[in-house]
């Protein structure tokens, strides 16, 4: 099994389990016992959170670029990106949520 950091499980598909790493996200259809690279769109580096659409389960979302691990790239000094994969991690883009104005208002200076 890939060394991961987050897991995550297909609620719908209880056996499919994904798992953060710092060598990109892996799968398992199989509770586990096998594993596969699921990184395909992903930047390289880290990623330090993954997570399952429990309404739409094949829409997944990751944490790229936040806490560096000793021997594993990352973003130096720039920004968390959130990736979304609707097609249960075969393929990743980048996420930009719609924007929404009451939370702009509800931060004043961002």
């Amino acid at each position: 099994m890939p060394q991961g950091g987050d897991l995550a499980f297909d609620p719908a598909r209880t056996t499919t389990l994904y798992t953060a790493t710092g060598d990109g996200v892996w799968k398992s259809a199989n509770s586990g016992s096998t594993w596969r690279s699921a990184s395909r769109g992903l930047p390289s580096g880290y990623i330090s959170g993954i997570a399952v659409d429990p309404r739409y389960p094949t829409n997944l979302y990751a944490v790229v670029g936040v806490a560096p691990v000793p021997g594993h790239q990352y973003i130096p000094n720039g920004p968390a990106a959130l990736y979304l994969s609707t097609d249960g991690a075969a393929s990743w883009s980048p996420f930009a949520p719609r924007p929404r104005p009451e939370l702009a208002e509800a931060c004043p200076g961002s």
